[in-house]
């Protein structure tokens, strides 16, 4: 079994994280496999989204064109293994935006928990307090900017002594 023809080069997935991938395209798609074989079938390439979702078959350019026609995800969901940048952005500042808005969000969390259940405060702030104490030495390297002049450019952090 195998999830590329090796003389197309399509894919660097193997058969197990290609099946992973569609599988988790058509969750997020809504999609049975029998109704994305309907799909299929409608396009005149037979009922094989089954049989590529299983490894029985491989992945040739008609069968990745149906499945990024079909359930709406990007080409590279399918053909590589770094799909980081479909949700992130290619940069690396990107991805950080990404994930400084899910700590956020995750704050928030933490602390409409505490309000709700007052039992986990002392967990929560002893949480909150061991990863600013782990925090704080990163934080300090960072160029320094007021909030009253956020557009002027950042203040390099005083020499360590």
């Amino acid at each position: 079994m195998w999830a590329t023809n090796p003389s197309v080069g399509l894919s660097e997935l193997n058969a197990d994280e290609l099946k992973t991938r569609i599988e988790a395209a058509r969750a997020l798609r809504n999609i049975e496999q029998i109704d994305l074989d309907d799909l299929f079938a409608g396009d005149g390439l037979g009922k094989s989204a089954g049989r590529l979702e299983r490894g029985k078959l491989a992945l040739t350019r008609a069968l990745l064109d149906g499945l990024v026609r079909h359930l709406r995800v990007p080409e590279r969901w399918f053909t590589t293994r770094d799909i980081d940048p479909l949700f992130y952005g290619e940069s690396e500042s990107s991805r950080l935006e990404v994930e400084l808005a899910g700590m956020r969000a995750s704050m928030d969390r933490m602390l409409r928990t505490v309000e709700e259940r007052p039992d986990l405060k002392q967990e929560i702030q002893e949480a909150f307090e061991d990863y600013a104490r782990r925090l704080a030495p990163e934080i300090g390297k960072l160029p320094r900017r007021s909030k009253r002049n956020q557009d002027r450019p950042a203040e390099e952090p005083p020499a360590a002594a």
